[in-house]
């Protein structure tokens, strides 16, 4: 059976090396993290991951907001964005993108891991089951 294919876009190093250990001891494919948007919507568009879990902060010219929305809109791929912030315009970035959900760092394992089999089982996600 195929492994759900995890891009982790975070900008700080410890917390994208953390969360690419989680994916991968929780059953799924997650070979790469990237710290930089044009990096990673080169790389969704060669490998086609199956959702997308996006920091709104990233280094370079595109924030995770924008990366998500771009890999979003090309490949149809579900979004789960990971944050510490709760300001009011970047919430209205993020709705924009509509996300499966919106997770407050610190991350709690146990509602990151539920919200991602939820949004792997919705109607429109690959079939891993």
């Amino acid at each position: 059976m195929k492994k759900p294919k995890i891009l982790i876009l975070e900008d700080e190093s410890l917390v994208a090396l953390e969360l690419q250990h989680k994916m991968i001891s929780w059953g799924y494919e997650c070979p790469l993290t990237f710290h930089a948007g044009e990096d990673a919507i080169k790389w969704a568009k060669e490998n086609s991951p199956d959702i997308i879990l996006a920091d709104v902060s990233l280094k370079g010219k595109l924030d995770g907001v924008e990366t998500a929305a771009i890999i979003k809109k090309q490949l149809d791929i579900p979004v789960i964005f990971l944050s510490a912030h709760l300001q009011g315009d970047i919430i209205k970035k993020v709705v924009a993108v509509q996300p499966q959900c919106y997770l407050i760092k610190p991350l709690d394992n146990y509602e990151l891991m539920i919200n991602l089999q939820i949004a792997l089982s919705h109607p429109d996600s690959p079939k891993f089951l």
